[in-house]
């Protein structure tokens, strides 16, 4: 008889990241605006991460690649959409290509204070943009009990007005980003901002 060793392959496959890519709207120029269904699509809850609102941050463009290129997300119904100001990001520009701040231009506490050649600049009216309209229509079609929107600058997980604190903990586990509350300093507070 013959000694030896057997060799085994081992593999491992990886379910695909992406279950479904929607487009939910486009910008004042005509570019797609896509969420990318990574988690479950069973689950009860659904949660939304939104990689970049203003176009000059494009940090939250590189987290959510890799979200998408990760593994797929268990026990919630996760959805991610890269950028939600694709002009923005085109230009390396905060605002959008009406020279709105989409995150000053939702419903939220939305009033006129600055005008357009303000940085906050809020837009003409709550809803004025094509993309904060998607992403309103979007978040009422899948109700997310969670949002996080990433801002680059502030080196932070924001734990002003948090709606869930297990998940805004999570965040700060996971990313190793400290929670401060990060409030609105220039005249008239947070207005309009994504909710």
């Amino acid at each position: 008889s013959t000694s030896g060793s057997t060799t085994t392959t081992v593999t491992t496959t990886k379910t695909p990241v992406i279950v479904s890519k929607v487009q939910i709207g486009t910008s004042v120029k005509g570019r797609d605006i896509w969420a990318y269904q990574i988690g479950d699509p069973k689950a009860a809850v659904a949660g939304l991460v939104i990689g970049q609102i203003h176009g000059d941050e494009k940090g939250g463009v590189s987290v959510v690649s890799k979200l998408l290129s990760g593994h797929r997300i268990t026990g919630i119904k996760q959805w991610v959409i890269p950028t939600a100001n694709p002009d923005g990001y085109a230009s390396n520009t905060r605002y959008n290509a009406h020279h709105v701040d989409l995150n000053r231009n939702f419903g939220t506490h939305w009033v006129y204070l600055n005008g357009p050649s303000s940085r906050y600049y809020q837009g003409p009216s709550a809803f004025s943009e094509p993309e904060s309209k998607a992403l309103a229509a979007f978040m009422k079609r899948i109700n997310p009990k969670y949002v996080a929107v990433i801002h680059q600058p502030l080196n932070a997980v924001d734990a002003d007005g948090v709606k869930n604190w297990t998940y805004q903990r999570a965040l700060v586990r996971y990313t190793g980003l400290p929670s401060k509350a990060l409030t609105c300093s220039y005249s008239g507070g947070c207005v309009g901002t994504t909710p």
